[in-house]
């Protein structure tokens, strides 16, 4: 998939963002090719599209770290053992995943 299309599909994606961590995370994953990629050579895009994707890609980060903060919290106020395992085991998962994206 070139550039262009590539942006057209992240687009897309943050106009049916939904909200959710785990769709966040999936963008997240699709738009750090991408800015690897304009790293390393001239961006074929315009100054208005690589905004969309700026400011798409800090909306994204600010609902994965309120998650997190979310997560963090629920696991404090847990207190049997079996719920603090699941929130725990969910919490790994999401963290892992985030330090995959950052």
């Amino acid at each position: 998939m070139d550039e262009q299309q590539a942006v057209k599909v992240i687009l897309a994606s943050l106009a049916a963002f939904d909200g959710s961590a785990q769709m966040a995370l999936e963008i997240v994953n699709q738009l750090e090719p991408l800015f690897a990629q304009l790293q390393t050579r001239p961006p074929q895009l315009s100054e208005a599209e690589l905004r969309q994707l700026e400011a798409g890609y800090n909306h994204l980060i600010a609902v994965l770290a309120a998650e997190r903060r979310n997560l963090s919290k629920q696991l404090s106020e847990l207190s049997g053992p079996k719920q603090k395992r699941i929130v725990n085991a969910y919490s790994k998962h999401m963290k892992s995943s985030m330090k995959m994206t950052f």
